[in-house]
């Protein structure tokens, strides 16, 4: 009962910046230490985490919390710890343990330069996607990202368990994988959060873990659903809003733009190499540039895909009956072209 005890009292605070120093264990940070010194999870240190949305809302990173830029490194190690401290109350195997850290940790091993704001370029062009990629890596399909699938082999592991587990088979889990709420989107939506500096209704990745897990009294169902809401607002304000939007999609265009020169193996680039390739995407964040660019390539609306996030209050959030209490509806919704930095 100690550590559920210290669970339920924690103040602890998560750094967004470092948490891969937060919650290791002796036992299993060889494990960990040698997925991260893998080339294929060092290109996720130079792979910002909202795509070219963080050179947006961060024009100039400092030492400072409230104004760093993240990277998918950043975010897996989170995750990765999420996933270490569920497994404190969880009676397993040592190799179910390293299957499910080693699921959290290379969840986005597959993400492009840009993350998913140039995904569907690749996508359009090639017919590739970060879920094609992940396993490809995973399994060492490329020679160049091999050493994963030998990390997970020198620890008695079939790549093939991750990606059943990354593929939605984490029923041993408590679905932490698949989900709604889960360990990606925990510490994604929270980070994302920190992007916009406002208040987090006391929330931290630590404390909806717990109340997600524990479920013993109504203050961990608030906890739940009000990240469930918190969840909405950042598509909302962020993600799906009119500029967010906007400014993926003009990075977007841009890029492709430079469809002759773009080719396959450019999706494992990391974003200092697709600078390099293609400097016009420097250009993305000249305002002259941009006026012009918008003018002879968009329309006067935007047609977006947005997400709204609801709680079911009928369905039981003890009995863990999350996929029918924390449901998310699409709708196609059209924005006129913001000015830029408006």
């Amino acid at each position: 009962m100690k550590v559920i005890e210290e669970a339920k009292n924690s103040t602890e605070i998560y750094d967004f910046r470092l948490p891969a120093k937060v919650d290791r264990t002796d036992d299993e940070s060889d494990f960990l230490t040698q997925l991260a010194e893998t080339r294929a999870f060092r290109r996720l240190s130079d792979v910002r985490f909202l795509g070219a949305l963080d050179y947006y809302l961060v024009t100039s990173p400092n030492q400072y919390p409230q104004n760093s830029r993240y990277t998918r490194a950043q975010h897996s190690w989170g995750v990765a710890m999420l996933a270490q401290r569920y497994l404190r109350e969880k009676s397993l195997s040592q190799r179910d343990r390293l299957i499910c850290l080693g699921a959290a940790m290379l969840h986005d091993i597959g993400h492009s330069a840009f993350s998913h704001t140039i995904e569907p370029a690749f996508t359009e062009f090639f017919g590739i996607d970060h879920h094609r990629v992940s396993e490809g890596i995973i399994r060492g399909e490329d020679p160049e990202f091999e050493d994963i699938r030998a990390t997970l082999s020198n620890f008695g592991l079939d790549p093939e368990e991750i990606i059943a587990v990354l593929n939605g088979d984490d029923k041993k889990f408590d679905s932490y994988f698949s989900g709604p709420i889960n360990f990606d989107t925990i510490e994604g939506i929270l980070r994302s959060r920190s992007y916009i500096k406002m208040d987090t209704l006391g929330l931290s990745p630590w404390r909806v873990l717990n109340a997600s897990y524990f479920r013993n009294e109504y203050s961990d169902q608030n906890t739940v659903d009000q990240f469930w809401g918190l969840k909405g607002e950042i598509y909302g304000l962020v993600i799906r809003s009119a500029l967010g939007s906007y400014l993926d999609q003009l990075f977007l265009e841009i890029f492709k733009s430079q469809k002759d020169s773009i080719s396959p193996n450019d999706f494992y680039l990391t974003e200092s190499q697709m600078f390099k390739k293609f400097p016009i995407l420097r250009r993305a964040f000249d305002p002259e540039f941009i006026e012009k660019f918008t003018s002879e390539r968009f329309e006067k609306e935007l047609a977006v895909t947005i997400r709204m996030f609801d709680v079911d209050e009928s369905k039981d959030f003890f009995a863990r009956c999350d996929k029918q209490r924390y449901r998310h509806r699409k709708a196609l919704k059209r924005y006129a072209i913001p000015t830029f930095g408006g």
